[in-house]
């Protein structure tokens, strides 16, 4: 099974999104404790405001983080459709990768 022109562009973008270990730990972080603002997660990671500010950025354009425009400060959550699309991306990937080596282990 292939993917299709705008399934692949949006697992492109997915996946360009996670494609670095500070996103990817902000999105873990967002995981494990639910919806957050920026200062909170600046305080879980350690990581600086401008660094935290930039990568939340571009989770949320990639639409794998929600902003919630909540007073005093805005809340940033997991956007679980996206999450799920992420997780069966990967699922396909794998499967696709494992019928491909059992294919090469009958020739």
């Amino acid at each position: 099974m292939r993917l299709d022109f705008d399934k692949a562009l949006v697992a492109s973008a997915l996946l360009d999104a996670l494609s670095l270990p500070t996103r990817r730990s902000l999105l873990n972080n967002i995981i494990r404790h639910g919806m957050s603002t920026r200062q909170e997660m600046v305080d879980q990671t350690g990581y600086s405001r401008a660094l935290v500010y930039h990568h939340l950025k571009i989770l949320v354009e990639s639409g794998l983080v929600e902003v919630h425009p909540t007073k005093p400060l805005p809340q940033y959550s997991l956007n679980h459709m996206r999450w799920s699309m992420v997780r069966s991306l990967l699922r396909e990937f794998r499967d696709q990768s494992l019928a491909r080596k059992k294919s090469t282990v009958k020739k």
